[in-house]
């Protein structure tokens, strides 16, 4: 599950340091951010299954990728940012998948 943007991610974990959460660096979440994103792009092929939720709301199912094959996507994923430029080569396959 990911979020739209780096920002996004720091202004819900202020909301949850209100609500009693823990508080985390906003360099730390930039760098896990931008590391889960490297790593889903160095490892995709070693995964049997990845799905790819959009976390802004209520978690939803932008593509599922199955054995290296895009099993499921919907439109809305090529307009997600972190898809589109963090994830390439699965934006890529769910391009083709969608056309």
């Amino acid at each position: 599950m990911c979020l739209d943007k780096v920002s996004d991610c720091i202004a819900r974990v202020e909301q949850r340091v209100i609500e009693g959460g823990h508080y985390v660096e906003p360099s730390t979440i930039k760098g896990v951010y931008e590391k889960n994103l490297e790593h889903i792009n160095a490892y995709k092929d070693t995964f049997g299954v990845i799905e790819l939720y959009d976390g802004m709301a209520i978690p939803t199912l932008l593509a599922r990728i199955e054995n290296d094959e895009v099993t499921f996507a919907v439109k809305q994923a090529l307009k997600k940012n972190w898809i589109r430029k963090g994830l390439p080569s699965l934006a890529v396959a769910i391009k083709l998948f969608l056309s």
